[in-house]
């Protein structure tokens, strides 16, 4: 599941994280020692991200908007590592290992024991300054994607088929395949083939 910043209509700031939208508080002041990321380039012309103290090296695994960081001291046992997507931080991994989401200027660390797909992330101010922000994710099975025999892109998702319609820039969106013939109106859109965005009030 990705989590991804972006506007609403009136161009407020929004959460969308799978199907769910989160809208920022105004009332939340920030902290002045929050640490902002940076992007820079190492002596050989390595892109590298800053954040805080530390430094983050590109990694080949991933290509395109998503991209993939590892810490600097990766040889020396660091474990810690970020994604992200257009140069917004999503989900990162703790120095011990951990699973972290970054948002803006906070962080959020994973609640284990949970026996569903869904899973809660609490502000890393939980227990020190009572802070009780959150965050929720799903999890949802992978889509399959193949080619029609006219050479359209073809979605299999949650037993329903989906055909590619447009796209605006990296994100897709997949309309279902009785969008004509029915009038159904499910569709899903797609970011590096990655669930973003889901509409499943299908009609049949």
């Amino acid at each position: 599941m990705i989590v991804v910043l972006t506007t609403s209509r009136s161009g407020k700031p929004i959460i969308q994280a799978g199907m769910y939208r989160y809208r920022k508080h105004n009332s939340y002041k920030n902290s002045s020692h929050a640490k902002a990321i940076q992007y820079t380039m190492s002596r050989f012309g390595k892109p590298v991200l800053l954040l805080g103290s530390y430094r983050y090296n590109l990694s080949s695994k991933y290509n395109g908007v998503k991209k993939y960081w590892l810490c600097s001291r990766k040889s020396t046992g660091c474990k810690a590592s970020i994604f992200t997507v257009q140069e917004e931080v999503l989900f990162t991994v703790s120095r011990c290992g951990k699973p972290v989401i970054i948002v803006g200027e906070h962080r959020y660390y994973k609640i284990n024991g949970s026996k569903t797909p869904k899973t809660q992330w609490v502000c890393n101010k939980w227990s020190s300054k009572n802070c009780r922000a959150a965050i929720w994710t799903i999890y949802i099975a992978e889509p399959r994607y193949s080619m029609s025999r006219g050479g359209n892109g073809v979605m299999e998702f949650q037993n329903y088929r989906y055909y590619l319609k447009k796209s605006k820039g990296p994100v897709y969106q997949w309309r279902c395949n009785k969008w004509s013939s029915r009038g159904c109106r499910g569709a899903v859109w797609t970011l590096e083939k990655e669930i973003i965005k889901l509409n499943t009030n299908h009609v049949h």
